[in-house]
């Protein structure tokens, strides 16, 4: 864990006044990569990299050690049913198009998240696809992209309010994730909020460099718990 960064300076999502959160930044040492490395194997005998040619913990942990490209690209993802998005909606898109001039944008719709799954997961998400509701696809597809390519990804009703290339990040920086919490609120105001859970992570915002461990082992756990119906 590397740095403690402004929730309000970076994006605001349209119900961020009632989730009070902190986004931090990650750096992952060769070290660490080796011991998630370790666990996710003994614990789940998958590895993507057999099944796209793409990277894989090892070839994480590789990099580090060689000081290669572990930095978060330049690439804002987000997805929508179509290409169409609701007036609103589009307004808060242009704010990530805007700020980020210099960055690739790219607005996935349901047929490109479902040939990025089969090409690059043809193994560990694209059998189970067919049997995932339309938000957990949406949901699978954030964690995918961002191991597959790596980038930005915030969902449609998420506006920026500082270009990413102006995020205060330490140098080593591969992943940067929210943290949301609701147990100073009372009773009544965590069930209005509708949190999961009292303290948890959120992912209507999240980046990462590619061939992330962590995110690898959300793909993993996903076919994981589908096949255990949990």
């Amino acid at each position: 864990l590397k740095q403690i960064l402004d929730t309000c300076s970076l994006c605001t999502h349209r119900s961020l006044t009632m989730s009070p959160m902190f986004f931090f930044s990650l750096a992952f040492s060769a070290a660490c990569s080796t011991a998630v490395a370790d666990e996710c194997n003994a614990m789940l005998q998958t590895d993507l990299r057999s099944a796209s040619g793409m990277m894989s913990r090892l070839d994480f942990k590789h990099a580090l050690e060689e000081g290669g490209s572990t930095a978060i690209p330049c690439i804002i993802h987000q997805t929508a049913k179509t290409h169409t998005l609701k007036e609103q909606e589009a307004k808060w898109a242009q704010t990530w198009k805007d700020k980020n001039p210099k960055c690739q944008y790219k607005l996935w719709n349901d047929t490109e998240i479902a040939e990025l799954a089969q090409k690059a997961s043809p193994k560990i998400i694209w059998p189970i696809w067919e049997g995932l509701q339309p938000v957990q696809r949406a949901d699978v597809f954030r964690y995918l992209v961002l191991w597959y390519q790596g980038g930005y990804y915030a969902d449609v009703d998420v506006a920026c309010k500082k270009p990413v290339d102006q995020y205060k990040l330490p140098e080593a920086t591969n992943m940067i994730v929210g943290y949301e919490f609701g147990h100073r609120f009372p009773e009544w105001q965590r069930a209005q909020i509708k949190f999961a859970r009292t303290e948890q992570f959120q992912q209507w915002f999240i980046a990462s460099a590619p061939g992330n461990p962590v995110l690898l082992r959300c793909l993993e756990l996903i076919r994981q718990r589908y096949t255990w119906k949990v």
